[in-house]
């Protein structure tokens, strides 16, 4: 009999059924932690639910828990509230809860790289994990133990570690988590994937250039180590989200106001079009935006042909940036107040990311919404020109004024 007809026959029983689901089930697992170990790091897929713990839970006093040597609070817990339009969808959110910020120094852990997931016998900490956990970890795990062997990382002094992910989830969730963890611990040795991409590289160069990191830079091949001395700054509960003292360190570190000028800065431009044309999400009529942009003054950059210090020049310089929803108004951590942006939205990713963060650093935003189409979206030129022209000809509007288009 054909195996496809014995599926379905055997799905008229309630015992098929039950097979089939639990055979389903079983996929979605194995799918789930195939996931989580790109993200995680190889060890981290094999977690079972039940062993994460919080610090300060487990902390009732000092022998409660060996492996914690302190913990340092750096940020307050606080609610951030974002001027957003009322006409806007409730997908564009107007506050948000952060929980209190720590630094915990730990003694005789094992550390996962490119995650920092921070391990110690039978327990995982949970502020060492941040959201990633929760997005691809499954709810029912087989029960696979916790690794207990490791390569054991010979380096004197304590160490601290840097994720590799995504360029924005780098700039504004890891660096923060790493300035946080330098400013309590100067001397601090930073450990990170040895094939991080190259921006995780380049961030690490500016701050070992500015000497805020005044340890070693070290590149190690995915796995789980054995440290004697390790610190790192508790993770948020939702990486979309991020703090607006985030934003100060990355300004006071990294920015301009550290006095950074690696790379040729560029001649002053104060327009700018942030082009993703070389972008599978790039928009139909992408190569149009760009030449009536460049008609009004605009200079079109690809962020993946500057060096860093030539983004964070150009942002810090510009009057006017337009921009389709991406990685690349990340650099909006560089503007100065009152910098007028307009983002392009495709109506196949609608995100209040780089809302929250044009409220956070006082730019003057506007959404405007692609036209539908079989790919990523087309831009309605005139509407476009209007809106450029517009809000190039009036006066800049009070810090955090978001306006739809």
């Amino acid at each position: 009999m054909p195996r496809v007809l014995r599926v379905f026959r055997g799905l008229l029983t309630a015992s098929g059924r039950a097979k089939a689901s639990e055979h389903f089930a079983r996929k979605k697992h194995r799918w789930a932690v195939s996931r989580f170990r790109a993200h995680a790091g190889r060890y981290a897929g094999v977690l079972p639910q039940g062993t994460t713990c919080s610090i300060p839970e487990i902390m009732v006093n000092e022998t409660s828990c060996l492996n914690v040597g302190g913990i340092s609070r750096v940020c307050p817990a606080s609610v951030a509230s974002y001027s957003v339009p009322d006409d806007l969808p409730p997908a564009f959110r107007r506050e948000w809860a952060f929980l209190p910020r720590n630094v915990y120094t730990m003694r005789d852990v094992m550390v996962g790289i490119p995650s920092g997931i921070c391990v110690s016998g039978e327990r995982v900490f949970l502020e060492s994990l941040g959201n990633p956990y929760r997005w691809f970890m499954p709810s029912t795990p087989i029960g696979w133990p916790l690794p207990r062997s490791a390569t054991t990382l010979t380096l004197e002094g304590p160490v601290t570690c840097i994720g590799s992910a995504t360029y924005g989830h780098v700039l504004l969730q890891e660096v923060p988590r790493l300035l946080h963890a330098l400013e309590e611990k100067p001397d601090l040795s930073v450990i990170t994937w040895a094939d991080a991409p190259k921006y995780v590289w380049d961030l690490l160069s500016l701050l070992e250039e500015k000497r805020v990191i005044r340890g070693s830079v070290i590149g190690l091949p995915r796995g789980l180590y054995r440290v004697a001395d390790y610190a790192f700054t508790s993770d948020e509960d939702d990486s979309g989200f991020f703090r607006s003292e985030s934003v100060q360190l990355l300004r006071r570190y990294v920015g301009q106001e550290a006095g950074i000028t690696t790379g040729a800065i560029p001649p002053r431009q104060d327009r700018l079009y942030l082009s993703r044309r070389r972008s599978s999400r790039s928009f139909t009529n992408e190569a149009d935006v760009e030449a009536m942009l460049s008609d009004r003054g605009f200079t079109v950059i690809y962020a993946e042909d500057l060096e860093l210090g030539e983004e964070i020049a150009l942002f810090q310089q510009a009057e006017m940036i337009v921009a389709p929803h991406g990685a690349g108004l990340c650099n909006l951590v560089w503007v100065k107040p009152s910098t007028r942006v307009v983002e392009i939205i495709s109506p196949r990713m609608v995100s209040d990311f780089f809302v929250r963060l044009a409220c956070i650093v006082q730019a003057e935003h506007a959404l405007f919404w692609a036209q539908p189409d079989e790919g990523w979206g087309s831009v309605d030129l005139g509407s476009l020109a209007l809106l450029v022209d517009r809000m190039n000809q009036t006066e800049p509007k009070a810090a955090n004024d978001t306006v739809c288009h």
